[in-house]
């Protein structure tokens, strides 16, 4: 197995690998996609669907996000100014300040789990997981699943990034449960903290806080 400095990684945060990959958006390259497998320090890891690494030209291309998170690397993308930054990059005593569409977008381009909490008048009744796992930073749309820890709940959601607001659905149950389809959820970044409700159109008056604590 090659070892992982020996790959030569392509940049794809959160992108899509797709079939007849356009170069430059003047040419097309041919690519082998194959069934790769990772295997990170002898532990067998694989990318969100449709992120699968592929060949070219003798050289295996993984999408960036997801080797350096599987190394326990954070990974900070830049689109401004179309910078990607890995691990410590930056130098002593300086200090990386992110706009909080920046944070966004990074959490949207996550594949990583991320945890939240929801509930009435501030009483904390659901815990949850919630995954992003196709990011378009042209759109801002994007989708995922959210798992309801205490109502044995797996959901598919959609939704749309427009500045500093995310607001998402879920769509369709991937494992029935006791939660609802049908919530739409608005939430809005404010000193770092994601925040916001839920409504349901049957349950106008009944709005119920959701947050998601590991931005």
């Amino acid at each position: 197995m090659k070892r992982l400095r020996d790959v030569t990684v392509g940049v794809t945060l959160g992108g899509v690998l797709f079939s007849g990959v356009s170069y430059a958006a003047t040419s097309n390259i041919a690519v082998q996609f194959l069934q790769l497998k990772y295997h990170f320090d002898g532990v067998e890891k694989t990318p969100a669907t449709g992120k699968t690494g592929f060949i070219y030209e003798g050289s295996t291309y993984v999408p960036l996000r997801f080797a350096a998170e599987s190394l326990g690397k954070s990974v900070v993308y830049d689109n401004k100014n179309l910078e990607v930054h890995i691990g410590d990059a930056y130098a002593e005593g300086s200090e990386v300040k992110l706009t909080d569409e920046q944070r966004l977008q990074n959490l949207l381009s996550s594949t990583s789990q991320h945890y939240g909490e929801a509930g009435r008048n501030q009483n904390i009744q659901w815990w949850y997981k919630i995954q992003f796992t196709e990011y378009d930073t042209a759109t801002g749309e994007f989708e995922g699943q959210i798992e309801w820890l205490n109502l044995n709940s797996i959901n598919k959601i959609e939704g749309k990034l427009s500045g500093k607001t995310i607001t998402f659905k879920e769509t369709e149950k991937i494992k029935a449960g006791n939660a609802v389809i049908g919530p739409e959820y608005t939430l809005t970044i404010k000193d770092s903290k994601l925040s916001g409700t839920w409504k349901l159109d049957s349950d106008e008056g009944n709005i119920i806080w959701f947050s998601i604590n590991d931005l």
